[in-house]
């Protein structure tokens, strides 16, 4: 059985050994922790400073922003 690792590359031309892209798998099981986390930090994170509001509470906010973001273009 070739291991995961393994699976992963491949010989290119002239000898090189390049990364395959990772298959449908693997990106649903990283999209699908992302989401996890995500989920967790606004449930304590963002909703903790958004009680205590102030700078802190804008600066979560955008954090939770930029990760639902780049988890949409993902």
């Amino acid at each position: 059985m070739v291991s995961f690792w393994a699976a992963d590359l491949e010989r290119g031309g002239h000898g090189r050994i390049q990364r395959k892209q990772a298959g449908p798998a693997p990106r649903c099981a990283l999209k699908s922790f992302s989401l996890s986390q995500l989920e967790e930090h606004l449930a304590h994170c963002v909703a903790e400073a958004a009680q205590k509001g102030g700078p802190e509470a804008e600066v979560k906010v955008k954090e939770a922003s930029d990760a639902i973001a780049r988890l949409v273009r993902s």
